[in-house]
């Protein structure tokens, strides 16, 4: 590689690492944004920020590229991509899980955010996701309370056999 290749090539290395660091001051600085993650083909980012007020759910385009997307209508927190990029998940505040319908684009497209199910979660956290979701989006593992007695564990394997009889 010839001098002037290398010193392109350094000089378009800096230009992306500080449009990430950028990025990140707009994340943690400008208002109180957490539980943020990258979509899994790292080309955007969904975070939580109260910005307006209350804590929504927002799509920014990772750097160098721009762009920011509201995802929830009334408030939310700990959002969670499925692992194509093509949905993302999230708790409303009221604890119900909600799903968005995303097309990557560009342009980038979120549709109206869906119910899927109430959860058993007893709050939002910044610190950390309560739950994770399966790659396709069809499983979920919840944290909730402990009721006290929680009895045995029973597992039921070839369930849908059973729903044949």
């Amino acid at each position: 590689m010839t001098p002037a290749a290398e010193s392109a090539v350094l000089k378009s290395a800096v230009r992306l690492l500080a449009a990430a660091v950028a990025a990140y001051n707009a994340l943690i600085y400008h208002a109180h944004k957490a539980a943020w993650s990258f979509s899994p083909d790292s080309r955007y980012i969904a975070y939580t920020s109260n910005e307006t007020g209350k804590p929504e759910i927002y799509v920014m385009a990772a750097p160098p590229a721009t762009g920011k997307w509201l995802i929830s209508t009334d408030g939310g927190g700990m959002a969670a991509w499925r692992g194509d990029g093509r949905e993302l998940f999230y708790l409303s505040e009221d604890l119900k899980m909600m799903t968005v319908d995303i097309n990557p684009g560009p342009p980038f497209q979120a549709s109206t955010p869906k119910f899927l199910f109430q959860t058993g979660v007893t709050g939002m956290n910044d610190a950390r996701n309560n739950y994770v979701v399966n790659r396709d989006g069809s499983r979920f593992l919840i944290l909730s309370p402990n009721s006290g007695d929680a009895g045995a564990l029973r597992v039921i394997v070839n369930w849908p056999l059973l729903l044949k009889n």
